[in-house]
């Protein structure tokens, strides 16, 4: 028994490796980086018109960041509310999704490289696909690195700036980690599903995407805890904030290769049975 598990693991780090799984995660992980400051700044144009004040969204920023992460949101903020909104809007919306597209192209390929298929959409319709999924998934990354990485300092910030105004915090926000955990397996299903270039069914991308869902939780937690208890961001500045950002960002991605993987993994044991 414990050799057969053995022996599973070694198959499918071998599948890793031939998948060149590690070299898609770091080229999806890359080009996501590049959109992921204008995709914020964008963010940040629009919440200007939101009913909230330039000093309300700074005090926030700088009590539930980290220092240099929040001092790169205040600058983004005073730049934002000092200019015209137009041309940061159109700017930031193309770089971000041409960047981001990019990544989601890589991951288009892994998943195609994984499952052993050849690509055959036309090009237009895999840009027009990796737009789409570009959006969604930035979302989800922003949505999953303020709830699940910097959500125990957003939760006591909230609850501190609320107390004074004798408000008490919204219950969803005790609720962040399970709406977190639902919103990234419903997406890590749809990917899985419908960005290879192939037919699939829930049930055949289930497991993958519950088990990529779980990992990226518990490593986002980890890394969490490590952020509020042992980073020292002031050690070698902004730089350090950029590498932690990239090292999460790349695990992530590479987990949710295993989960396709997984999923192969599944499917030709059931193939065999």
């Amino acid at each position: 028994m414990i050799r057969l598990f053995i022996d599973y693991i070694r198959y499918f780090l071998k599948q890793l490796k031939e998948h060149a799984v590690s070299a898609y995660a770091a080229q999806a992980a890359f080009f996501i980086i590049l959109s992921f400051f204008p995709f914020i700044m964008f963010l940040m144009t629009l919440i200007r018109y939101l009913p909230v004040t330039e000093d309300m969204l700074i005090s926030l920023a700088n009590q539930a960041l980290p220092s240099h992460i929040g001092d790169y949101i205040v600058s983004l903020l005073n730049e934002i509310y000092g200019q015209s909104s137009a041309a940061i809007i159109s700017i930031t919306i193309i770089t971000a999704i041409w960047s981001a597209s990019k990544g989601i192209m890589a991951v288009i390929r892994g998943f195609n490289s994984i499952y052993g298929i050849y690509e055959t959409r036309n090009y237009l319709y895999l840009r027009l696909i990796s737009s789409f999924y570009t959006v969604i998934f930035a979302i989800s990354i922003v949505g999953s690195l303020i709830l699940l990485v910097f959500g125990n300092r957003l939760m006591l910030t909230l609850t501190r700036l609320l107390s004074q105004f004798n408000i008490k915090p919204p219950v969803i926000i005790s609720f962040r980690v399970l709406i977190a955990l639902i919103v990234l397996f419903f997406f890590f299903l749809a990917m899985y599903i419908f960005v290879p270039n192939r037919k699939s069914t829930v049930s055949q991308e289930a497991p993958g995407a519950l088990l990529t869902t779980i990992s990226w939780a518990v490593f986002s937690s980890v890394y969490s805890y490590y952020i509020d208890n042992f980073a020292n961001f002031d050690t070698y500045g902004s730089l350090t904030t950029i590498v932690f950002l990239m090292l999460w960002l790349y695990f992530c991605m590479y987990i949710l290769f295993i989960g396709s993987e997984v999923n192969v993994f599944i499917q030709e044991q059931r193939y065999l049975l």
